[in-house]
């Protein structure tokens, strides 16, 4: 991918003996660089050397730092990176999610090759089925064929053979629950915490799950995705065996339906105060308000367990109510056939990954459209991350047993521990806030707790038996496996209804082995699983500028999503309150709608797109407030441990450093079909805005790399929230 690292290494432990000496002379030397001074200490310990190489390959001299940061810093990484044919994109988090995955593949590997594998035997069997492609291409076809004929069966595959009298989508949805098939593509009804008590659960009832973005449905079939969408499914029924003029005529009255099913859901940019999505009712409130379902019934068949009994007087947490009353108009004017038809056409999308190559190349070449990949993953990678994704406890236990050093851990936790600090300064220096709303503030900042690598019970055989206890593997095909360990999660989330909840219960974080980090409204709590403790984002024994530009920079983006406009709706308990005077409130606000305003000016003229700056603005207000952060944090640190030594063979400054490390962290390469979805859909702006925008709003970076007042990466009027 990058040119070759042994030459690179090198070449970088020899200049470190005449790095003043390139300082001086360098002619593509910016003007805004600093150089090292002669009594400054290099760094010439590996993690420095790789570390420095790694910048080296990503950095382009040829750009201004302070007329596009982003390219300065990423700009040789997306002329040298190479996507994989795989895939849409190429970036720092890829990079590392392809290193965990091969190493779990290395540990799956071993597993499979050991004959007793008690703790891990359901890994073992799920792995080893999903990689037997004989027997799914085999018999996978017939074991869809078989669900569809319990399920009353899919019209356009029977033709006139389907009856609708023995239809009622209301009891497809409790075979669907016992099936362990999910029951979201009408209403999606899940056990959740409660909004007004996070000590209790409570069940949801939000909008339809849709098979394709709403963005796209609203448009209806002048939009091309939705005719492609519609072709994939017409494509689909035939190669299950339907007639295609058949398949043709009820998958277009199906899309239809699908259509106007989009057109009752409220819009993202609708989704983001909390309080108007919470609606918590009786039972028998909602059967008056809204008769297009049984509750009592409806909800103890989807519950599924004699220990939850479900009266008239249970509680439910509506989140649409007007969804519900424009879906009863919607079901009552809609034929039985279509709606069949779209339930079970979205069965089948749901479980395509499940099954034979010839229909997972017709998904392949229907997504070719979002992501512009040009060929299918290989079949090892699908199956590890079907593994990963569906038995997260094991595969996160393997994977930290493994490869993770608890080293990492405890320097990571101490890098918390600096930035909640910081925050606590900041906070208490905020103008704009008054004393009552400031003190509250700092008091959830004071409670909101960190889970750093993994929970300590993956350590733990026992525990991890128990956990899969009641998950018995009854057959042998690869549909049924999926569809059982489904059944197994529904079930466990369903057990919790009527238990306290525990937010510090180890089974809640078992992510570990993805490469993101998380901020818990409800928890008021930060997760950094094992998997992102790596690469450029994390090193504990390279210099700390680089470690608080990056994984700094992520602890403070995620305590930040604490006090967005989205977190700071929820009190330091979690419960979602308003704990904020009006006058600071709309401080806030006034200050949001700043970074909206921003965001909402970027532009891909190429793409004809432009950002959405009201999606994304939890996400932008969290990358600024992070940013300053770990700046900060890392200048008290300076102060209490002192300067570090440099970077060999690199003329920048531990402060340029931090900026370029966090940076880095964005370097991307991709593909413009992924990049168009990125910005229609996505509530995270893409790469490049996100490091131009925190950048030009910082006047810590226009003075570490001397930004003149107007230039591209320093305008004079910038914004901020924390």
């Amino acid at each position: 991918m990058f040119i070759n690292r042994k030459y690179k290494l090198n070449f970088c432990i020899s200049i470190i003996f005449f790095v003043e000496v390139l300082c001086v002379n360098s002619e593509n030397a910016s003007k805004h660089s600093r150089c090292i001074q002669e009594n400054k200490q290099i760094c010439t310990t590996p993690s420095c050397v790789y570390s420095a190489v790694t910048i080296m390959d990503r950095i382009d001299e040829t750009i201004e730092p302070c007329d596009d940061f982003y390219k300065f810093a990423c700009g040789n990484f997306v002329k040298k990176a190479v996507i994989p044919d795989d895939a849409p994109i190429v970036s720092s988090f890829t990079i590392i999610q392809e290193k965990v995955l091969q190493q779990l593949r290395i540990a799956l590997d071993d597993l499979l090759a050991t004959p007793e594998v008690k703790t891990f035997a359901t890994v073992k069997k799920f792995y080893q089925t999903c990689l037997n492609t004989t027997a799914i291409d085999t018999n996978s076809n017939n074991v869809t064929l078989n669900i569809l004929n319990k399920l009353g069966g899919w019209p356009a595959l029977l033709k006139d053979g389907w009856n609708e009298i023995d239809f009622d989508w209301k009891k497809t949805m409790y075979n669907f629950r016992e099936m362990g098939i999910p029951t979201h593509s009408l209403i999606n009804i899940f056990p959740g915490v409660h909004t007004y008590n996070s000590s209790q659960y409570i069940i949801n009832c939000d909008q339809a799950r849709l098979g394709l973005d709403r963005q796209h449905l609203i448009k209806g079939f002048e939009d091309d995705f939705v005719t492609a969408y519609y072709k994939y499914l017409v494509d689909l029924a035939i190669i299950l065996g339907a007639d295609k003029a058949t398949a043709e005529k009820d998958l277009k009255d199906s899309v239809n339906f699908e259509i106007s099913l989009a057109e009752i859901t409220l819009a993202s940019e609708d989704r983001r105060n909390m309080s108007t999505l919470t609606n918590i009712m009786t039972l028998s409130t909602v059967q008056k308000k809204y008769p297009v379902i049984p509750w009592i019934e409806y909800l103890q068949n989807l519950a599924n367990d004699p220990s939850v009994i479900i009266t008239e007087n249970e509680e439910i947490d509506i989140g649409v109510p007007k969804f519900l009353t424009d879906l009863n108009v919607l079901l009552q004017k809609t034929p039985k056939r279509v709606l069949s038809n779209y339930i079970m056409s979205q069965f089948v999308i749901t479980i395509v990954p499940y099954l034979s190559t010839k229909i997972r190349t017709r998904k392949f070449e229907f997504s070719k459209a979002f992501h512009g990949t040009a060929e299918m993953k290989p079949r090892w990678k699908e199956c590890l991350e079907q593994t990963t994704s569906g038995l997260k406890v094991a595969t996160g236990a393997l994977y930290v047993r493994n490869y993770f050093d608890d080293n990492d851990r405890k320097h990571a936790t101490a890098l918390v521990d600096s930035l909640r600090a910081e925050f606590l300064r900041i906070l208490k220096n905020v103008e704009w806030m008054d004393v009552d709303t400031k003190q509250k503030a700092i008091n959830k900042m004071l409670k909101m707790n960190a889970r750093v690598g993994y929970p300590s019970e993956f350590l733990d055989d026992r525990k991890i038996e128990k956990y899969y206890s009641k998950l018995n593997f009854n057959s042998d095909e690869f549909l049924e496996l999926t569809l059982q360990i489904n059944k197994f999660h529904v079930d466990n989330s369903y057990k919790q209804l009527r238990k306290v909840l525990n937010t510090s219960d180890w089974r809640r974080f078992s992510s570990v082995t993805n490469v993101n980090a998380y901020y818990n409204f409800v928890d008021n709590g930060i997760q950094l699983p094992a998997g992102i403790l790596q690469g450029v984002f994390f090193e504990s024994n390279r210099p700390n500028y680089l470690n608080f530009g990056s994984m700094g920079f992520a602890i403070g983006h995620e305590i930040t999503h604490g006090f967005d406009d989205m977190g700071r709706q929820y009190d330091e308990d979690g419960f979602l309150k308003d704990w904020w005077k009006d006058k600071t409130a709309k401080a806030f606000l006034s200050h949001a709608q700043c970074i909206i305003n921003q965001y909402s000016n970027y532009t891909y003229p190429d793409l004809h797109l432009k950002l959405n700056g009201i999606n994304t603005q939890g996400e932008n207000i969290a990358d600024n407030g992070g940013i300053k952060q770990a700046y900060l944090a890392y200048q008290n640190w300076i102060k209490n441990n002192g300067e570090e030594p440099q970077l060999p063979g690199l003329k920048y400054t531990p402060q340029q450093l931090f900026w370029i490390s966090m940076a880095n962290l964005w370097c991307v390469k991709e593909r413009n079909e992924y990049l168009a979805q990125e910005v229609l859909t996505d509530d995270h702006p893409p790469s490049d805005f996100r490091v131009k925008g925190l950048i030009s709003n910082s006047k810590y970076f226009s003075r570490d790399f001397n930004c003149p007042v107007g230039s591209p990466m320093n305008p004079a009027h910038k914004c901020s929230v924390w």
